[in-house]
C-alpha cells in the first residue's frame, strides 16, 4: 500500500512512532512489576524452605505431620496470599531412597501428581535451586528446589501459587493496552490537526508556483515567503531551477528571433535580387550576375541552417566521457591544412610541438579548431598569420590560437555567445553567422574543456582551449 499524501505518511509516522514507545514502555514496566512479585514470592518459598530445613532434625516419624503443621501454623500463613483450596505446596526427600522424608498432605490429584514430579535424581550442591512453573486447569504454581545445607543430599521442593502475579500481569497488560490505544487515537487526532498546519509553507509553495508561467518564469515570485529552515533547500533549490529555466527560455526567444532574422535578410536579398531581374530584359551577363548572387545568399543560408542543426544536436547530446585517443598534433595539421587550402593561402602556420594525445571526439575537435581557426582568419588582420601552439603541463593540455588583431575588453566576454558579432556588417560581408565559437564553446564544453579569449593592442589576440588531463 502507498500513501501519495504527506498529511497522511507523518501522522501514520508519528503514530508508528508513538506505538513503539508504548509497546517498550509495556515491555518495560511488565518485565519490572513481574520482577516485584517474582522477587516477593521468591522470599516467601525461602523463608518456607529455611522453616522445613529447621525441622529436618526431628525424629522422622514425627517429621512429616510436624512440617505440615507449621506449614498451616498461624505463623507460616502469614506467606500465603491465596485461598486454603491453592494451598503452599511443599516434598522433601533424600537423594538415592524410595519414600519422601515429608510431603504435603492434600487430597488434590493435580498437586499430588506434581509432588510425584519432584523425586528427582539430580543431586544437589549447595546453594543450588532449581525452578519451574506448572499450569493445569485453574492451577498455575513456581515451585522452588532447594539443596539442604544441613544433610546430604536432602531436597527441599516448596510451590506457592503463582496466579497472583499471572492475573496481577494481565491486569497491567490490558490496562496499558487500553491507555495505549487511547494515546494512539488521541495523537491520530491530533497529528491530523497539527500537521496541515505545519505543511502550510509547502502549500504557499505551491501557490507561488501555480503562478509560473512562459511569461514569468522569474524566482522573485518566492521571495517573500516566510520558509521554515527545514524547506530553504527544497525552496532554493526551486528557486534555481527557475532561473535557469528562465534564463534558457530568454536565450531561446533570443535565438529564435536572431536565427529568423538571419535567415530573412539572404532570403530577402536574393528574392530582391530575382525580383529586380524580373521587371525587364537583361543581358546574359547580368542574368549570370544575379543569378551568382542569389546563389551566394542561398549558400549563405545554406551554411546557417547547416550551423544551427549543429548547435541543436550538441545541446540534446548527453555529455559522455570520451574514450577515444586523438592525436592533437595530427588533427591540428589537418585543419590547418585545408584551411589554407580553402582559403588558398599559408597564414595559418603551427609551431613546433611534441606529440599530445587527449581523449575525445574526433569530428567535434576538428569542427572546433576548424572554426576557431577560421573566426580568426574572418575577422583578424587580413594576410596576417594565425600561428597554433600548444603548452602541456602535468594536469592540463592548452591549445593557443595567435592573430596579430585586437579585440575591446568589452567585447570579449560576448564573443562566444550565438549571433554575436563586433561588426555586423562586416560580418555579412564574410559570410560570418555568430555562430562558429559558440559551436566550438559547445564542443568544449562536451570535452570538460573551455576557451578563454585574451586580447593585448600591438601584440594580438589569443584563444586559448584548455582540456583536463
Amino acid at each position: 500500500m502507498k500513501f501519495n499524501s504527506l498529511h497522511l505518511r507523518i501522522t501514520v509516522s508519528v503514530t508508528i512512532i508513538q506505538l513503539l514507545a508504548i509497546a517498550i514502555f509495556l515491555f518495560g514496566s511488565l518485565k519490572e512489576c513481574k520482577e516485584v512479585l517474582l522477587d516477593s514470592q521468591d522470599q516467601i518459598i525461602s523463608g518456607i524452605a529455611q522453616d522445613i530445613q529447621n525441622l529436618l532434625d526431628l525424629p522422622k516419624n514425627q517429621l512429616n505431620d510436624a512440617i505440615n503443621r507449621m506449614v498451616k501454623d498461624s505463623t507460616v500463613n502469614r506467606y500465603e496470599q491465596v485461598s486454603s483450596k491453592k494451598p503452599i505446596l511443599f516434598i522433601v526427600w533424600q537423594d538415592n531412597q524410595k519414600d519422601n522424608i515429608a510431603i504435603s498432605q492434600t487430597d488434590n490429584q493435580t498437586f499430588n501428581y506434581w509432588l510425584d514430579q519432584f523425586k528427582l535424581p539430580a543431586k544437589k550442591t549447595k546453594k543450588q535451586h532449581y525452578e519451574t512453573t506448572l499450569k493445569q486447569d485453574d492451577y498455575v504454581y513456581r515451585f522452588t528446589c532447594y539443596a539442604s545445607t544441613t544433610l546430604p543430599d536432602v531436597n527441599i521442593v516448596v510451590g506457592i501459587n503463582n496466579r497472583d502475579v499471572e492475573h496481577e500481569t494481565g491486569e497491567i497488560i490490558n490496562f496499558m493496552l487500553i491507555l495505549g490505544t487511547i494515546m494512539i487515537g488521541i495523537t491520530f487526532v491530533v497529528t491530523g490537526v497539527i500537521v496541515p498546519r505545519l505543511l502550510t509553507p509547502i502549500d504557499t509553495t505551491s501557490q507561488a508556483l501555480k503562478k509560473v508561467s512562459l511569461n514569468n518564469m522569474s524566482a522573485d515570485l518566492l521571495k517573500e515567503m516566510q520558509i521554515p529552515t527545514e524547506l530553504h533547500v527544497f525552496v532554493d533549490s526551486v528557486k534555481n531551477m527557475l532561473s535557469r529555466l528562465d534564463r534558457a527560455i530568454i536565450q531561446q526567444k533570443q535565438f529564435s528571433a536572431d536565427a529568423s532574422h538571419e535567415l530573412r535578410t539572404p532570403l530577402a536579398v536574393a528574392k530582391s535580387t530575382l525580383q529586380t531581374a524580373q521587371i525587364r530584359e537583361r543581358t546574359n551577363q547580368e542574368y549570370q550576375a544575379a543569378i551568382a548572387e542569389s546563389l551566394e545568399d542561398i549558400s549563405r543560408m545554406e551554411k546557417l541552417i547547416e550551423q544551427l542543426m549543429a548547435l541543436a544536436h550538441l545541446d540534446n547530446i548527453e555529455i559522455k566521457t570520451a574514450t577515444t585517443e586523438i592525436k592533437l598534433n595530427a588533427i591540428l595539421s589537418q585543419v590547418a591544412q585545408q584551411i589554407n587550402n580553402c582559403h588558398n593561402t599559408d597564414q595559418v602556420k603551427i609551431n613546433d610541438m611534441p606529440d599530445i594525445s587527449l581523449r575525445g571526439y574526433e569530428d567535434e575537435l576538428y569542427r572546433m579548431f576548424y572554426n576557431i581557426i577560421d573566426n580568426a582568419l574572418l575577422y583578424g588582420p587580413e594576410g596576417h598569420p594565425v600561428t597554433i601552439s600548444t603548452k602541456k603541463t602535468d594536469k592540463q593540455t592548452a591549445v593557443i590560437f595567435h592573430d596579430s588583431g585586437y579585440i575591446s575588453a568589452e567585447y570579449l566576454d560576448h564573443l562566444c555567445e550565438r549571433f554575436y558579432r563586433v561588426d555586423k556588417a562586416r560580418s555579412r560581408n564574410t559570410g560570418g553567422s555568430g555562430l562558429g565559437l559558440a559551436i566550438a564553446q559547445k564542443i568544449a564544453e562536451r570535452h570538460n574543456a573551455h576557451i578563454e579569449i585574451t586580447s593585448i593592442p600591438d601584440t594580438g589576440t589569443d584563444v586559448t582551449v584548455t582540456f583536463s588531463c
